[in-house]
């Protein structure tokens, strides 16, 4: 499958994605888009495309979303956009880590 056959726009800023019915909104809000350009292109892609099944995704985090310690970095305007218009979420990642480690005299 060719992606781009399926995709417009700017990879990670402004992308919209619509493959047999599933309808994928991504916008780099907290990077490369502030919260209010982020909710403005949500508000207005989202009502062009009647999919039942929708996405709206970004990669930067919102502290209460996620199990690590990084700060607000969307705002809530897109979490409302989305829900709005009945998208699911799909956000980044805390890049939260923890390694096992074998205890003194312990062997595998």
């Amino acid at each position: 499958m060719n992606a781009t056959a399926y995709c417009s726009g700017e990879v990670g800023v402004e992308q919209v994605c619509n493959y047999k019915g599933l309808f994928i909104a991504m916008t780099g809000v907290g990077s490369r888009r502030t919260p209010e350009e982020g909710t403005a292109f949500l508000d207005s892609i989202f009502p062009a495309y009647p999919n039942i099944w929708r996405i709206s995704m970004w990669h930067k985090n919102q502290l209460k979303y996620q199990t690590g310690s990084k700060l607000n970095g969307v705002g809530w305007g897109v979490y409302e956009a989305s829900l709005k218009h009945g998208a699911i979420v799909m956000t980044g990642m805390s890049s939260g880590r923890a390694a096992p480690q074998l205890k003194k005299g312990r062997r595998h």
